[in-house]
């Protein structure tokens, strides 16, 4: 047999087989395969589900439900110039698609193109389903423009279309707390080694909402009554602003700076933080405190990271700080489990141990900076918050803290406070 006769029947041999397999590897069910990728997107699983959207685009192209999904979770996974062109992609096949009109409208909101938002928004129809749809994202829009009276207008009008909408009255609400805040807190703070000693604090407190975070003005009167001593006669006064800058869907901040001309608060303080939102509701933390009392040679400097976790009404939070100098090392440790049983009322069980050096009362037990970094303490806080009304809420907490002071002897450290809020 000829030897090129032979090699054309392997060859197509070769072909027969590759299409076979091929034909064999090609997705038989894409609508089955979109759902797992569906709920891998819900789930934050984002690779994977970019993954599975993928393959079946290669085999089926123009499958509109595979670019939608792939486009939204690249969104949220902050890869917004991605999304946005295979957006694109599909209005240019159908400009009147209305899930891409709402996908485009939510990736122009994430770019801060509200103006854009808005105009993808005129494009959809004003069906039942969609309606609702689009009434949210005005309310989004309104928000983020820091439109208070027109977010409050739009807001009421449309919990009379949708009275069982969560989503909306969280609007209404969030109006509530725009633009302001005031507040008033009180805390006892007590221990009777190695002397009696009584410290009452008032802080008043103004808050403001914007489009860029919460920011906060705190004035703190401290009067330190000591054995012998009348109440006004140890008068202090801090004065502090805090700054919690919205960087990001998932990405926030907190900026603090105080000042005081007395012994008993810190001279200076500031503190810095970055947290991030991660999968599975998830969040990570990392910062640095700095105080200089005037009391010590030296200024403390303390690092600090957190790990928060949301399971259904309840956060988990755990949190070190540590503060090291020269030879010296100090680390305290804090767990709290809080639990929601409103969306914004909670009662809350902390437990800590570990000596913190940023509290004033150690400055107390006599011992030297070097050693105050040593001592320890085992401390348990119950805290609780309720909303009266959306305009008004308070709060109540109890510390017990156990401390070591330097020549190992135990003190019981008692705190206790409540406070006050009115929003408007």
């Amino acid at each position: 047999m000829d030897k090129n006769y032979l090699t054309k029947i392997f060859v197509c041999l070769w072909l027969i087989s590759f299409s076979v397999l091929s034909y064999a590897q090609k997705i038989d069910n894409p609508d089955s395969l979109m759902r797992k990728a569906r709920k891998l997107a819900k789930e934050e699983h984002h690779e994977r589900a970019i993954q599975l959207s993928d393959s079946i685009l290669n085999d089926y192209p123009h499958y509109t439900g595979a670019k939608l999904l792939k486009a939204r979770t690249l969104a949220w996974g902050q890869q917004l110039p991605e999304a946005d062109s295979l957006i694109r992609n599909i209005l240019n096949a159908n400009p009147k698609n209305q899930q891409a009109l709402l996908l485009a409208s939510d990736i122009s909101y994430w770019r801060k193109s509200y103006d854009t938002a808005t105009h993808y928004l005129q494009q959809i129809d004003d069906t039942e389903e969609l309606a609702y749809q689009k009434s949210l994202r005005k309310l989004k829009i309104l928000a983020a423009k820091d439109k208070s009276s027109r977010l409050q207008n739009l807001a009421d009008s449309l919990i009379a279309l949708y009275p069982k909408s969560e989503e909306i009255k969280r609007y209404q609400d969030m109006y509530s707390k725009m633009p302001n805040e005031l507040g008033v807190r009180y805390t006892f703070d007590y221990f009777s080694k190695p002397y009696n000693r009584r410290w009452h604090l008032f802080k008043w407190e103004y808050g403001r909402e914007t489009k860029w975070g919460k920011s906060i003005a705190k004035i703190v009167q401290g009067d330190l009554i000591q054995s012998g001593e009348n109440i006004g006669e140890n008068l202090a006064w801090q004065y502090q602003i805090d700054f919690y800058p919205e960087l990001s869907k998932k990405l926030y901040g907190y900026l603090s700076y105080g000042y005081s001309a007395s012994e008993l608060f810190p001279t200076h303080r500031a503190g810095a933080e970055l947290y991030r939102s991660l999968a599975e509701k998830w969040e990570i933390s990392a910062g640095i405190r700095y105080m200089d009392f005037s009391a010590l040679k030296n200024p403390i400097w303390i690092y600090t990271v957190s790990l928060s976790r949301y399971a259904g009404n309840w956060l988990f939070n755990l949190r070190p700080y540590f503060s090291p100098k020269n030879n010296a090392f100090s680390q305290s440790w804090n767990f709290f489990a809080r639990y929601y049983y409103t969306d914004k009322d909670y009662i809350e069980l902390l437990l800590g141990t570990g000596i913190s050096p940023d509290i004033t009362s150690n400055l107390s037990t006599g011992a030297p900076e070097e050693q105050l970094r040593k001592l320890q303490t085992q401390k348990i806080r119950v805290s609780w918050k309720h909303f009266w009304t959306k305009r008004m809420y308070s709060s109540l907490f109890g510390n017990l803290r156990v401390e070591e002071l330097k020549n190992k002897n135990l003190r019981r450290h008692i705190q206790a406070g409540i406070a006050y809020h009115v929003l408007f």
